[in-house]
């Protein structure tokens, strides 16, 4: 009989019912509402841009996004890739931490295609242009 592994702290790829006090202790909501954009460093300098810069996205049809973010400048992302925190740029007040703060990405998301064998949805084939605000 194989052996039962029993997961002592979260991973991506496990699910686990958590009792109070387990998980996440050290959350902390301050370090969470200040949301970051990070962008490759090389790209940022073509940009004009610099850490703590605030911008909007634009993607390729046009659509802007409703709130703006922070950028980070790093050397550790791709120079064609913007990363984006997932949940930020809610519109529900209801989703206290990301309403209103950081982008979201969803709504960027205006080109889809469907994959003929699987069915599934593909939505990584949007694109944006990085906007400097202030």
């Amino acid at each position: 009989m194989p052996a039962v592994i029993t997961p002592t702290s979260p991973s991506p790829s496990s699910i686990t019912l958590y009792k109070e006090g387990q998980g996440y202790p050290t959350f902390d909501r301050g370090k969470a509402t200040l949301y970051f954009q990070k962008v490759n460093d090389k790209v940022a300098e073509k940009l004009g841009l610099k850490n703590g810069d605030k911008v909007a996205l634009v993607n390729q049809d046009g659509v802007k996004s409703s709130t703006t973010t922070t950028v980070k400048v790093t050397p550790g992302i791709r120079q064609d890739c913007v990363y984006l925190y997932h949940g930020f740029g809610s519109m529900s007040p209801e989703l206290t931490i990301g309403h209103n703060k950081g982008i979201s990405g969803q709504s960027l998301i205006t080109k889809m295609s469907v994959d003929p064998e699987t069915g599934c949805n593909g939505m990584r084939n949007n694109f944006v242009k990085i906007v400097k605000v202030s």
